[in-house]
């Protein structure tokens, strides 16, 4: 049910082991970046961080994670861009700007 729901979210069998992929590389590097923004956004661990966001695979195949945020707005950010700038009212929002930006 998993697979297929991840299947549904990032629109093809491809981005979906795009997403996969990458996330399964990512879990095998410590990742001190990750550790600073999940401080930065208040998180108390990259655990903590990632247990917040929903990976979101963008048109190009990069992956992207969306994050809640404390005040109920979402932020994305990926391992090449983890500025954060900008926020969102909403999940879907957020992963719109995801698809926009690609």
């Amino acid at each position: 049910m998993q697979a297929q729901k991840l299947l549904h979210e990032a629109g093809s069998p491809k981005l979906a082991k795009h997403a996969v992929d990458s996330a399964a590389h990512r879990e095998t590097i410590p990742d001190f970046c990750q550790d600073m923004l999940a401080q930065r956004l208040g998180f108390k661990s990259r655990a903590a961080l990632l247990a917040a966001s929903t990976p979101v695979t963008a048109v190009d195949g990069t992956a992207w994670w969306a994050t809640a945020l404390d005040e109920h707005r979402w932020t994305v950010w990926s391992d090449d861009d983890m500025t954060t700038a900008q926020s969102f009212d909403s999940l879907e929002e957020a992963r719109r700007h995801v698809y926009a930006a690609s």
